[in-house]
């Protein structure tokens, strides 16, 4: 999947999406999984002993597991071993960020007046990640939320305001740990940033897919943007650039088709699954080349 998002000149908003899009990703898995170690460190010991220290563990492994939930609610589930996914995922962004900021151009700054990388054709930093991480909340469907509260038998606000709970309860958490969720990341190390492929070869199977969905995504979502530039606003560049992205999408999707049909591919989303990680949200296939070339007509 990496070869076919190195920066395309032909083609840069194409290269710009996919390269951002696959990067923020990465970042949320990253943090995440920090977070998961911060967590653990600071709850996942028992308090005192005796029936208190029990319960304090409890209810402390209650806590996390909650926690658990919610990030794999929002499509982000914590693998076996965080860490070292989250190492190869850094080292993957690193190098995808690396490649965007090489090929991005300047402006100047409205406030400083300075000359810096135009913010839009560079990946999110984890810091930037990490703030819009706290502002983030749990999606969750209106027929689920319904069905909980009559399971429970309580008023539908009564889950709506659990859930908001837990959603500041997750903020307020980020926002007091910062330092010590960063010190987790400056402590990921990952041999060899020259060869980001390899890395992406070694991620389990539900990282590698949280990637291809976020880049197939921002690929469609990109599309329809300059689909919307050549119709109304006769850019010619733009239709173009419309071929270009669907041809991108083709080999996306063939290289999902293969790695999908991998049984170890398989036997480790199945693994994932069983955990409690949900399917990422995928776009429909692209149409055939041939297919669509009849409808562009």
């Amino acid at each position: 999947m990496l070869s076919l998002i190195k920066y395309d000149p032909t083609c840069a908003v194409m290269s710009r999406a996919a390269g951002r899009a696959l990067v923020g990703s990465a970042n949320f898995s990253i943090l995440n999984a920090a977070a998961r170690v911060v967590r653990q460190k600071i709850f996942g010991v028992r308090q005192g002993s005796g029936i208190d220290g029990f319960n304090d563990m409890k209810a402390a492994e209650l806590e996390d597991a909650e926690n658990t939930a919610n990030l794999e609610e929002q499509g982000h589930a914590t693998p076996t071993n965080p860490l070292e996914t989250a190492g190869l995922l850094l080292a993957i962004a690193t190098q995808v960020s690396k490649d965007l900021e090489d090929h991005a151009t300047t402006v100047v700054m409205p406030i400083s007046g300075k000359e810096a990388l135009n913010p839009w054709e560079v990946a999110p930093t984890l810091k930037q990640s990490f703030t819009q991480q706290q502002k983030m909340t749990t999606k969750v469907n209106v027929a689920v939320i319904k069905a909980e509260a009559e399971a429970m038998g309580v008023e539908v606000e009564v889950v709506e305001s659990i859930l908001k709970q837990r959603d500041e309860a997750n903020a307020k958490f980020l926002k007091d740990h910062e330092s010590d969720i960063f010190d987790v990341i400056d402590g990921l190390t990952v041999a060899g940033y020259e060869d980001a492929e390899e890395f992406e070869d070694k991620l389990p199977a539900i990282s590698w897919l949280r990637l291809f969905a976020a880049v197939d995504n921002a690929l469609v979502r990109t599309r329809e943007r300059e689909a919307t530039n050549y119709l109304l606003r006769g850019r010619e560049y733009s239709k173009g650039n419309v071929g270009l992205i669907d041809i991108q999408r083709r080999l996306l999707w063939e290289e999902y088709d293969a790695y999908m049909a991998k049984a170890s591919n398989k036997a480790s989303l199945d693994e994932a699954f069983a955990r409690g990680a949900t399917m990422p949200k995928l776009q429909s296939r692209p149409k055939p080349a041939v297919q669509a070339a009849k409808i562009s007509q």
